[in-house]
């Protein structure tokens, strides 16, 4: 995850793809942190892949009638959708979770940087 710090206005955000390196608010320039991904982070990635898998399965079987999502004709559409539904939140806790730790490290950086981080 990359953020972007800047000294002048000292305000930490989180990095875009379509970001330059200033700072959105003075425009001076801006110094980028990465910090790894958590935990979090990787499950956010595998929760949403999955979430994705079930709905083209449900697509699938449903509109298509695709023989390869066949076993679907067994289980209650109804349950089906919301664990569809549930994947996809535990998808966006996962997010939060792996946010509010590589904002907190960032942060961590950024003061240790500066000389005052006291553990």
């Amino acid at each position: 995850m990359k953020y972007k710090y800047c000294p002048k206005c000292d305000i930490l955000r989180p990095r875009t793809f379509m970001m330059d390196d200033r700072c959105e608010g003075c425009r001076d320039d801006a110094v980028t942190i990465e910090v790894p991904r958590s935990i979090y982070g990787k499950l956010m990635y595998v929760t949403s892949g999955v979430a994705i898998a079930l709905i083209v399965l449900f697509l699938a079987y449903r509109d298509y009638g695709l023989g390869f999502a066949s076993f679907l004709s067994g289980v209650d559409e109804t349950l089906f959708i919301a664990l569809v539904f549930a994947t996809i939140l535990l998808a966006f806790v996962f997010s939060f979770l792996d946010m509010g730790r590589t904002g907190r490290e960032a942060r961590r950086i950024v003061e240790e940087r500066k000389g005052r981080y006291h553990d």
